[in-house]
C-alpha cells in the first residue's frame, strides 16, 4: 500500500483513495488522533477480501494517484470511463457473459451463451446445442450423421438408398414398377403384373383368360383350349350352326337341338310361296294335314299366335290361316301354296320341300289321374324329363296346356318332382326349380301330369 504525504498530526492534507463498500471514493479526509493510516489499511484489507470472494484474484492491489492496478485492469475515479479487458481471463467464467465476446475464446465454455457468438469457436463444444443453427453450413459434413434425417435430401447421395428410386434401376427390381419402362429390362421381373397389358403379346399365353373377350378375335387362337367349358349352355341354340365343326365335341350336349321345324307364319296377305322364299319350297300336303281344330291349335301355338276361339274350317285354298281377330281356320278340303289370303289374314305354311318336317301334333301328353309320366308315355315314346323341366313360368305353362287342349284356371309354381300337373279345379302348377322325375307319383290322387313323351329328341315346345 502506497500512501500520499500527509501533513502533521491533526492537520488537513490530500489523503489516499479508499474503497468503501462496492464503490471507489477519492477526496479529502481528516486525521485527528493519528489513527487515519491504520483505518485506511484496515479498509483496504476488507476490500481485498471481498474482491477475492467475487473471483477477481488474490494479487496485490495498489492505489496510486487515484488509480488501482489489478492484473491490468484500469479504472478512473470520479466519473471516469470503464474499459474492456485487454486479454481474456485464464479461466472461463462460470456463467455466460451478457454480450458475446468480439473474438472466440481458446476453449469452449461449460455452458452455451445466451446469444450466439459472431464467430464460431475454434473447437466444437462438448455438448451440442439443443437447437439447430439458424442457417445451414456452407459445406456438408464429411461423415454422415448417426441418425438420418426424417426427409430425404434434394440430391441423391453417393451410395444408393435401401429403397428403389422412382425411375427403374439398371437391374430389375423384385416387384414391377408402377408404369412400364420405355425399354424392356434385360431380365424379366420376379413377379409378373397382376393385369395383362393393353395390347396382346406377340405369342399367345399358355393358358387362356378366365373370361372371354366381348368380341371374338379376328383369327382363331393357335391352340384350342385344353378342356371344354365347365358347364354346357342352359338351353340349346334355336338354330344349328351354319357349318359343322371340323371335329366332334368330346361330350354331347345335355339337350341336343331337335330337327328343324318347317312351319312358317306368313305376312298378312302373302301366299305361302312368298312366305317360303329363302327356305325350302311350300308343301301343299303339309298344309292340308291341318284338318281339324286340335291340329290347328297345335300349329298356332307353335307359331306363337294362339287361336282366340275354337278353330273352324275354311272352304278356300288359303288355309290354314288366322285372321285379324285371332280366329283360326283349318283346311276343309284342299290348300294351294300360291293362293293369297284376304287382307289382314296370315297363312300357316309348311316350307319343307318334298320331305317337310311340319308336325301336326306335339309329344306333350296329359296323363291320367295319379299316373306317372312313365305310364302316360307308354306307346308314345319314352319320357323326357329334361324337356318337362323347361316349364318354368306362367307363359310356358299356358302354352303346354294349350298343346294338350286344356285351359288353365290359374297358373302358379310350387315345389315337387311330379310337376307340372293339372289339379282337379283346373289350376296348372309348375316347378319352382326342382327337376322333374318321370317315375314320380303325383301328390294328389286327382292330379294329372303333363308329360313329354318324345324320347331323346322330342317335339315338346314350351312357347
Amino acid at each position: 500500500i502506497e500512501k500520499s504525504p500527509m501533513g502533521p498530526k491533526g492537520t488537513k492534507g490530500r489523503g489516499t483513495s479508499m474503497m468503501t463498500g462496492n464503490s471507489m471514493m477519492s477526496g479529502q479526509h481528516e486525521t485527528s488522533d493519528g489513527t487515519g493510516e491504520a483505518m485506511m489499511i484496515k479498509s483496504m484489507v476488507a476490500m481485498k477480501m471481498k474482491l477475492a470472494a467475487m473471483g477477481m484474484g488474490s494479487g496485490s492491489m495498489a492505489m496510486k494517484g487515484g488509480k488501482m492496478g489489478n492484473g491490468g485492469m484500469r479504472m478512473r475515479t470520479k466519473g471516469g470511463t470503464k474499459k474492456t479487458t485487454e486479454r481474456p481471463t485464464d479461466k472461463p467464467s462460470s456463467f455466460p457473459s451478457a454480450m458475446p465476446s468480439s473474438g472466440p475464446s481458446s476453449q469452449p465454455t461449460s455452458q452455451p451463451s445466451g446469444e450466439p457468438s459472431s464467430f464460431p469457436s475454434a473447437l466444437p463444444s462438448l455438448i451440442p446445442s439443443s437447437f439447430p443453427s439458424s442457417e445451414p453450413s456452407d459445406m456438408p459434413t464429411k461423415s454422415p450423421t448417426t441418425s438420418p434425417t426424417t426427409s430425404p435430401t434434394t440430391s441423391p447421395t453417393t451410395s444408393p438408398t435401401t429403397s428403389p428410386t422412382t425411375s427403374p434401376t439398371t437391374s430389375p427390381t423384385t416387384s414391377p414398377t408402377t408404369s412400364p419402362t420405355t425399354s424392356p429390362t434385360t431380365s424379366p421381373t420376379t413377379s409378373p403384373t397382376t393385369s395383362p397389358t393393353t395390347s396382346p403379346t406377340t405369342s399367345p399365353t399358355t393358358s387362356p383368360t378366365t373370361s372371354p373377350t366381348t368380341s371374338p378375335t379376328t383369327s382363331p387362337t393357335t391352340s384350342p383350349t385344353t378342356s371344354p367349358t365347365t358347364s354346357p349352355t342352359t338351353s340349346p341354340t334355336t338354330s344349328p350352326t351354319t357349318s359343322p365343326t371340323t371335329s366332334p365335341t368330346s361330350s354331347p350336349t345335355n339337350n341336343p337341338t331337335g330337327p328343324t321345324i318347317n312351319w312358317v307364319l306368313g305376312a298378312p296377305g302373302d301366299s305361302c310361296d312368298t312366305a317360303c322364299v329363302g327356305l325350302e319350297s311350300c308343301n301343299n300336303s303339309g298344309n292340308e294335314a291341318v284338318s281339324g281344330p286340335d291340329v290347328m291349335n297345335v300349329v298356332a301355338n307353335f307359331l306363337g299366335v294362339p287361336c282366340g276361339s275354337t278353330p273352324v274350317g275354311t272352304s278356300g285354298l288359303d288355309g290354314p290361316q288366322i285372321d285379324s281377330t285371332s280366329q283360326c281356320n283349318f283346311v276343309s278340303s284342299a290348300s294351294d301354296c300360291s293362293t293369297t289370303p284376304l287382307p289382314g289374314t296370315r297363312r300357316f305354311c309348311c316350307c319343307g320341300g318334298s320331305t317337310p318336317n311340319c308336325p301336326t301334333a306335339t309329344d306333350w301328353v296329359l296323363g291320367a289321374a295319379a299316373a306317372t309320366c312313365d305310364t302316360a308315355c307308354i306307346g308314345s315314346g319314352s319320357c323326357n324329363a329334361d324337356a318337362i323341366s323347361e316349364v318354368t313360368d306362367d307363359d310356358r305353362m299356358i302354352a303346354v296346356a294349350n298343346y294338350v287342349g286344356v285351359t288353365c284356371s290359374r297358373e302358379f309354381s310350387a315345389g315337387g318332382f311330379d310337376l307340372p300337373v293339372l289339379e282337379s279345379d283346373g289350376g296348372c302348377v309348375y316347378s319352382d326349380g326342382a327337376p322333374t322325375r318321370c317315375a314320380e307319383d303325383t301328390l294328389s290322387s286327382t292330379d294329372r301330369r303333363f308329360c313329354c313323351c318324345g324320347g331323346p329328341t322330342p317335339f315338346c315346345p314350351v312357347t
